[in-house]
């Protein structure tokens, strides 16, 4: 992974969001080169370089859009650019991330455009920073400061990296494009779709880490909806088994159909073939959330979280019609040793979480 980051030079630019009174998003032009002290300096390295150790943030992607209106087209001269040109140029890329703000739920921000070296190869990283507000300490007390951008809270910027490898071409596969996204999180299937694809032209659909961790919650989320209850401890082992398997460095979707019959053949072949390549995709654990553990929501804001799924537990589905009417009788009749938890939804009044001693 990479260590080491020098800035060349920047520009910033204030990307506006699409709102009630802006109908579409727009940027405003640098007019000049942003200068920065040894200090801010010495911050944004801080910034860009702290995305490299975070491997569920940081992902490796491939360029989709080359034409000749794309951010790939307007970053490749950056480098051997005059400043009157790279400002120029650095206009159209912000020109280009708002035009990827195609929903009002896009917060604005600034767009800093940054030229650098990265571990000796030069570099294009764009970061989108969203504002916050925070407090600073005086002998009185504390001032609010409004419009905060680039604090140390990651979850408000998402950084792209277009990194030079072949200092003797500019043409696509000189290059290799990254993405930085705090907010993202395994339980989510993809990044700000607006911000690597809308904007950076970049696609996710060969990117192993995230198909691969789609595949393993599917196929999870596919056994709690429809496989029964006393079935599932077992084919769960079975979906494991596969994904551990050492001697496998690849997966495709299909060697799972063979795990279901009738019915259940029918459903994977509509639930979860179509989500997922016909391919063979690079196997990547990395963001895979911990095996053999259940995750239930439980409301918006909570979610039951059993580790390592313990003998004995009972879970439950809404979309399991099964799931209601066993998990209702364990309740109802004690059901023996249990650990339960019954979440249905569509039952209002009636949430049950607890121990069955």
């Amino acid at each position: 992974m990479f260590k080491n980051a020098a800035i060349r030079r920047l520009t910033v630019h204030k990307i506006y969001s699409k709102s009630k009174v802006t109908p579409v998003a727009f940027s405003e032009d640098a007019t000049s080169l942003c200068k920065l002290d040894f200090d801010g300096i010495e911050i944004l390295i801080k910034r860009i370089s702290s995305c490299f150790q975070h491997k569920s943030k940081f992902y490796e992607l491939d360029l989709e859009d080359n034409s000749l209106s794309s951010f790939f087209e307007y970053q490749k001269h950056l480098k051997a650019a005059d400043d009157d040109s790279f400002i120029n140029y650095c206009n159209k890329i912000s020109d280009k991330c708002a035009e990827s703000h195609v929903s009002a739920n896009i917060p604005d921000g600034l767009l800093l455009v940054v030229d650098c070296v990265i571990d000796g190869f030069h570099s294009i990283v764009t970061v989108k920073a969203e504002k916050s507000d925070a407090f600073s300490a005086n002998e009185s007390g504390l001032s609010l400061v409004k419009n905060i951008f680039l604090s140390s809270d990651k979850t408000l910027y998402k950084v792209g990296f277009c990194i030079r490898y072949d200092e003797k071409n500019v043409d696509e596969k000189s290059f290799k494009y990254f993405v930085y996204d705090d907010a993202f999180t395994p339980s989510k299937t993809d990044l700000a779709n607006y911000f690597y694809k809308g904007f950076l032209g970049l696609s996710t659909d060969k990117n192993a880490k995230l198909l691969t961790n789609n595949l393993y919650k599917d196929l999870n989320s596919f056994i709690q909806d429809f496989v029964g209850l006393n079935d599932r401890p077992e084919m769960m082992d079975r979906i494991v088994s596969i994904f551990k398997n050492p001697e496998k460095n690849s997966l495709e979707v299909s060697e799972f159909r063979s795990l279901f019959t009738g019915k259940l053949e029918t459903l994977f072949d509509t639930e979860i073939i179509p989500k997922h390549p016909s391919h063979a995709i690079v196997k990547d654990l990395s963001i895979v959330n911990t095996m053999k553990s259940k995750k239930i929501s439980l409301s918006k804001n909570a979610t039951l979280v059993l580790k390592d799924w313990p003998e004995g537990v009972i879970t439950g589905s809404t979309r399991n019609s099964d799931d209601l009417s066993k998990l209702t009788s364990y309740l109802e009749s004690g059901g023996g040793n249990y650990n339960y938890a019954f979440i249905p939804s569509d039952m209002p009044g009636k949430e049950f979480i607890g121990k069955n001693e």
